[in-house]
Order: C-alpha cells, then structure tokens, then sequence
C-alpha cells in the first residue's frame, strides 16, 4: 500500500529539504489504532482485513539542509522473525534503506537520528545484521537522540511495555558511543526541536522544525493518521490517554491556527498536509501535493 503518485514527496522548509521516506506498511489491529472508538465507527474511515488489520505507514522524515543530515525515525527493520514479519503482514520490497539508496543518500551520511520513541515499528532500523550475523549500527556516524525516559522504559522490562521493544534495535548504540540521551527539550540542530510529551510512551518526544518563516510539525503518536482527527480518537498504545488527548488538543489548534505543515508518521497515503480548524472541535486535513 504505497502513497499515491501525487502524494507529496518533499517539502521546503526554509534552509531544509524535508523529504517522506516509506518503510514497509505495517498490518496493526484495527481495535488497537482506535482504542475505545467501536468498530462501527472507526470502519468508515478504513476497512480492516479479514485479521481485523488496518495498514498504516511507517513514515520516516529526512531533513537535509546546513550541512547536516538529520532523520526521524526508523520504521521497522528487517529484523524480526518470520512469524511476526507475517502477523503484521510486512513488503520486503519496500523499505527505508531502499527509499535513502533511491535519493543517493548512503547511511553514512546520516548525522543525527532524532527518535521520537524506541517502539520496535520506530527503531528497527537503527541496527541490521551483516551476511555474518554480526549486527551493526545502520548509521554510524550518526548520533542518536533518545529521552532518558524512554531509554529507561526500554530497559524496564515492565510486561505493559516490553512487547513494544527489541533490544537489538538499540542497545549496540549505546555500546558504540552513538546514543546521545536527553532529558527534556532538545535542539539538536539548528531550527530542529525535539520537544518531550511522554502520554503515549514514557519518552516519547515531538519533533518541530522552524526555518526561513515555515514550520514543520511531526506529532507523532499523538496524531498518528489522518483518521485520528478527531480529538478523542486515540489508540490503545497509548499508556497515557488523557495526556495524548490534551497534548493533541494543544497542538492541532497551534497548527491550524499558525499554518503549520504537519508530517504524520502513519498515515498510508498522506504524510505531508496541513490543518484546517472547521470548529472549535472538529478540523479537516489538507493533503499537500
């Protein structure tokens, strides 16, 4: 399930080019996406499989721009069994390492992966397995940027959280001198903001890009497709739904409000768009193409 051919690709962001980069889509269940929302609703906007699976986008972001190289996110890897590679019903021929080849952009050029959470449909990418087994960093000459929090949750081994993590995504970062933890909000480079929000996992952080009068917002979980507009319309992976619900409330308004261009993490179809405030509740997306 690729974007459509008019989808918009990439975006000028003042000094940086923000270009959408699609891992493989990713079969999650329908009920989980849309939490306490029934069936009855959320089917109308897409129809699961007969697994009750709903595809979304692994959508990752490339900024390049003042010299720097900087990613977000790193979908899911390749990493995973066989039985869970077809559970969430993976492509092998599309992902985010081919997507960098296409644009002629090695891994070695990566400076800066800012992660917005460590969730194993995040960070699968951030180690692979030589033809050996050996596993290494993907981008090694790139540092990594986690909240402490998430780090930690990583690491707790909590049975709430520890489905949601593979250590093999991130602990050979920590091993290499690659993983650069932060507490709170960040600027790793120029215009480019991580901002902490916890609510859907302990460390998860938003990123904000501001350069040349234009702004770039990536919400992640907290707005994760364009069926998720309705305000109370959160997912069940949500640790923390009344946060998820207050935060999004916050931002979608300044987004509407400002202009914002918005990339959303995994939305199958449009990534890039803008929001459109039809109420005080109710908003409409606004597809860039």
């Amino acid at each position: 399930m690729q974007p459509p051919l008019t989808a918009c690709r990439s975006l000028r962001i003042g000094v940086y080019e923000a270009t959408w980069l699609s891992d493989t889509p990713f079969g999650s269940d329908g009920g989980a996406m849309f939490g306490i929302v029934p069936r009855a609703l959320w089917q109308k906007k897409i129809m699961p499989d007969e697994r009750n699976r709903v595809f979304v986008g692994l959508n990752c972001l490339l900024l390049r721009g003042a010299g720097r190289t900087l990613l977000v996110d790193a979908g899911i890897g390749n990493k995973l069994s066989e039985k869970q590679k077809a559970i969430y019903g993976l492509d092998p021929d599309v992902s985010l390492l081919k997507a960098l080849d296409a644009l002629g952009v090695p891994p070695e050029q990566v400076d800066t992966v800012l992660m917005t959470h460590l969730h194993l449909d995040h960070a699968g990418w951030l180690t692979v397995r030589t033809e050996s087994g050996e596993l290494v960093p993907t981008f090694p000459n790139a540092r990594h940027v986690v909240q402490v929090k998430e780090w930690e949750a990583a690491h707790a081994d909590h049975p709430l959280l520890s489905g949601s993590y593979v250590r093999e995504d991130y602990d050979l970062l920590a091993a290499r001198n690659l993983l650069e933890l932060v507490d709170g909000d960040a600027e790793p480079a120029p215009g480019v903001r991580a901002l902490f929000t916890g609510a859907h996992s302990p460390g998860h952080q938003v990123i904000k890009v501001e350069s040349g009068g234009e702004r770039l917002f990536c919400p992640s979980e907290l707005l994760p497709t364009t069926w998720h507009l309705r305000l109370a319309w959160v997912m069940s992976y949500d640790l923390d739904p009344l946060r998820v619900v207050d935060l999004k409330r916050a931002y979608m308004a300044e987004a509407a409000d400002e202009g914002w261009r918005l990339f959303l993490s995994h939305d199958p179809a449009s990534a890039f768009g803008r929001l459109s405030r039809e109420s005080e509740k109710e908003y409409a997306w606004l597809a860039q193409s």
